[in-house]
């Protein structure tokens, strides 16, 4: 039984990992959880008023219509992850995806921040 319960934690494990640290594949660079804290935050500062009222899904893989406008993700956020040169973003309520420019195809999404000032 002791056996069975390791066996269980060590996939649990395995998988937890390989679902936290996505590849990095063509037409997908993956990102570190810095990068995309300092990105959020980028882009949040410079999008006071996202979008509100979607009518697609905001998830890695659906394609950004048309009719929706896509900003040019920030040269300081293209400095901090160079693979992301030329891709886009879209601020929706409470959330940032990175975008494809050329494909419009969302590749990741991210809440979108603000650094906490120390107020006394």
């Amino acid at each position: 039984m002791q056996k069975l319960f390791i066996g269980a934690a060590a996939l649990s494990l395995a998988l937890g990992i390989a679902v936290a640290q996505p590849a990095a594949t063509p037409g997908n660079p993956s990102l570190s959880l810095d990068q995309q804290g300092k990105i959020s935050e980028i882009v949040t500062n410079q999008t006071p008023q996202p979008l509100t009222g979607i009518n697609f899904s905001l998830a890695p893989g659906v394609v950004v219509p048309a009719n929706v406008a896509l900003q040019r993700l920030p040269a300081e956020a293209e400095r901090l992850a160079p693979q992301l040169e030329g891709y886009s973003y879209l601020a929706v309520e409470e959330l940032v995806a990175i975008v494809d420019t050329n494909s419009r195809k969302i590749l990741s999404v991210m809440q979108r921040m603000r650094r906490q000032e120390n107020s006394k």
